[in-house]
């Protein structure tokens, strides 16, 4: 596929540097630390280091901040495919394991399947070959398809 419509996701950028040049959104400062390290048309890898900022009382990573990621970086790889505006329909996740302070999280986005008004993605956590995290999230184009 085209690399094009993702250049605006650049590997070694953080989340951060990304929403500043955009607007800021809820969110940013519990994970715009996240960095990308892979991108393609169908799906987005980030590394995130797990800090203060993302645990709970006992120091693992917290539920909320997964789903935020779950939200947010599954939007970012639709994005990098298909440029239209969305709003979530459904997200759901399961967590499978814990991730503790100061380790290294690896986040793969997947983009399973773009319909006409619905994009399906689902989204892993991991720290190192442990699974933490793996969810679902809908979205519902707002915007039509430009008629290029």
């Amino acid at each position: 596929g085209s690399m094009a419509a993702n250049s605006f996701l650049k590997v070694g950028m953080t989340v951060g540097e990304l929403h500043k040049s955009v607007k800021p959104s809820f969110g940013d400062s519990c994970i715009g630390s996240a960095r990308v390290a892979a991108v393609d048309a169908k799906s987005l890898t980030l590394k995130m280091q797990v800090g203060p900022e993302h645990v709970n009382p006992l120091g693992t990573l917290h539920g909320a901040c997964s789903m935020l990621m779950l939200d947010n970086f599954t939007t970012l790889a639709i994005l990098a495919s298909a440029p239209r505006m969305t709003v979530s329909v459904n997200m759901s996740g399961q967590y499978v394991g814990a991730a503790k302070l100061g380790e290294e999280l690896t986040i793969c986005c997947q983009v399973d399947k773009v319909g006409k008004s619905l994009a399906y993605t689902s989204m892993t956590i991991s720290c190192g070959d442990k699974q933490v995290f793996t969810g679902q999230h809908t979205k519902m184009f707002v915007e039509p398809k430009s008629k290029l």
